[in-house]
């Protein structure tokens, strides 16, 4: 009943500073005209309220709110305006958003409020630069990898309403936006194929497909982390990320570069013609990779990307007589394992709770010559 009365007070007040931006002077006649009471109900409340000090009333009768009156009347109005705001931009109705919002705006507590105000849907990529200069805000991906961290985020920055979640293909290239889902690099038939698989084998064993729904290539790719099997199979790739001010740079060069509040657009991904192996090892399915490979070859270069080390994923480019004979399908058993040591012995390692420094240098050996023998085989078959 306490709650009730409350609600009613807070809708009394929230009106009186409706009417009172629009009117020289309220009064009672017009606080029942606006809410459709009774005058004898609404004197009641002006009494009420009156009683409780967050209304005066003249003797000519207009009604003024006191500081606390105003106070209450503020945090509701601001409510109202925020929560119909947003109901709306999620596709509700301006009517149904209005009359949920005047329900919603009494029961919702402090702390949800707070964080709703501090949630903004980014009408353009300009605003969404601009907010995130600061450095307690945050652009969401999927907020997967946000949960990781231990970091305080004061405004949330949503770019799902920019359209950014396409993969676009053209003659040259595929475009993939930022607010792509794993998921959807899993399963997208063009990229696949044109990259015989190497990208759905490397996202496919990601924790699980309720996760890779929600995970973003955006946030994966920006993050540059250390497990990223994203990072490294698209390493191996004649690819590049579209900054919103820093334009277009090769993926190479951006894994290097430090963290800034520059947002990633895009992912471009050229089509030339290769051949591309992606494989990692994994203590068990859904966990974090012990050491990820990516290998691709063509007529022009080949590359071996190893992530996971436990460091991001570092790139280094096949010898070109190695290159050559494994394109042609001629390379032999022997040099691809003299190419295997070669490459491996460049490859920084360390330790984590996964694996010790000596058993993943071990590793990317084994990785490296497996991929080589596979796409020997490959370029055989051409």
């Amino acid at each position: 009943m306490k709650e009730k009365n409350n609600e009613s007070a807070e809708n009394y007040l929230e009106t009186i500073l409706v009417l009172s931006k629009r009117l020289p002077v309220v009064r009672s006649v017009d606080v029942a005209n606006q809410l459709d009471f009774k005058k004898s109900s609404v004197s009641i409340a002006m009494k009420n309220l009156r009683e409780k000090n967050h209304i005066t009333v003249t003797d000519a009768g207009y009604i003024y709110l006191t500081e606390s009156g105003k106070a209450i009347a503020d945090m509701i109005y601001e409510r109202h305006q925020l929560l119909t705001s947003c109901l709306e931009k999620l596709g509700v109705s301006a009517e149904i958003a209005e009359k949920d919002a005047c329900k919603i705006e009494h029961v919702i507590s402090k702390e949800s409020f707070e964080a709703i105000k501090e949630y903004v849907k980014a009408e353009s990529l300009e605003q969404a630069y601009e907010l995130n200069q600061k450095r307690t805000n945050c652009i969401l991906g999927g907020m997967l990898w946000l949960k990781m961290s231990n970091r305080n985020v004061q405004k949330a920055i949503d770019l799902s309403g920019l359209g950014l979640n396409q993969i676009e293909e053209t003659e040259e290239e595929f475009r993939i936006g930022c607010m792509t889902t794993l998921r959807e690099l899993e399963c997208h038939e063009r990229l696949n194929q044109w990259c015989e698989g190497a990208v759905k084998d490397a996202v496919s064993d990601i924790v699980g497909v309720q996760f890779r729904n929600l995970a973003t290539i955006g946030g994966s790719i920006f993050g540059r982390y250390g497990f990223s099997d994203v990072l490294t199979v698209f390493l191996a790739m004649d690819s590049y990320v579209e900054l919103y001010k820093g334009g277009i740079v090769p993926l190479q060069e951006f894994a290097q570069m430090k963290r800034d509040n520059d947002i990633l657009v895009r992912v471009i991904v050229k089509k030339d013609q290769r051949n591309m192996i992606y494989l990692a090892h994994r203590n068990s399915k859904t966990d974090f990779p012990v050491l990820t490979c990516a290998v691709s070859v063509n007529a022009e270069n080949g590359c071996v990307c190893i992530g996971a080390r436990p460091q991001k994923a570092v790139r280094l480019e096949l010898t070109e007589a190695v290159r050559e004979k494994v394109w042609s399908g001629v390379c032999t058993e022997e040099e691809m394992k003299k190419e295997a040591e070669c490459i491996a012995s460049q490859v920084k390692t360390d330790s984590n709770m996964r694996a010790g420094k000596e058993y993943r240098s071990r590793l990317a050996y084994v990785l490296i010559r497996r991929t080589l023998e596979a796409l020997n085989t490959k370029g055989g078959d051409q």
